[in-house]
């Protein structure tokens, strides 16, 4: 009997959530842009959320960049 590993209990993870139409992509394989290893991959993301949250407190975008 095999030993029951992370990569047995990953595989029908990563297939189902292939057939909802999430694709299953390796860390090395994402694309950082031009910006090197260094940037985050989810930079646009925060700033969204931090205009959208704190719109009525009239945020800045110099603010959300410092963040």
């Amino acid at each position: 009997m095999s030993k029951f590993t992370e990569a047995e209990l990953e595989k029908p993870i990563i297939a189902l959530l292939g057939e909802q139409g999430y694709p299953h992509v390796l860390g090395c394989d994402i694309s950082r842009g031009t910006k090197g290893l260094e940037e985050v991959l989810i930079k646009d993301d925060i700033r969204a959320f931090l205009s959208t949250q704190y719109a009525t407190e009239n945020i800045t975008d110099s603010e959300v960049d410092a963040s």
